[in-house]
């Protein structure tokens, strides 16, 4: 969970705003069912540190498919990207 010390975390609500959230409302929201965690980190920087959870969609922001990988992904949950 070191992560969520030092990462910008960006929440992307349901109606589509989005908005920053701390720690405190990160740790919160982990613990919500419909919440994933969407983590858009390279190989290299996850390496550096493991994925926050468990069930973490991991998805590299710069790789080629990132567009059509994103676009697969279930739009009823809310994501926690980090």
């Amino acid at each position: 969970m070191s992560i969520l010390k030092t990462a910008a975390l960006r929440l992307k609500a349901k109606k589509g705003s989005e908005f920053d959230v701390n720690k405190e409302k990160a740790m919160e929201l982990l613990g919500d069912e419909d919440v994933r965690v969407l983590d858009v980190r390279t190989a290299e920087e996850i390496a550096k540190v493991e994925p926050l959870v468990e069930d973490v969609i991991i998805m590299d922001y710069y790789s080629d498919d990132f567009k059509e990988r994103l676009a697969e992904l279930p739009k009823d949950p809310t994501y926690l990207v980090v």
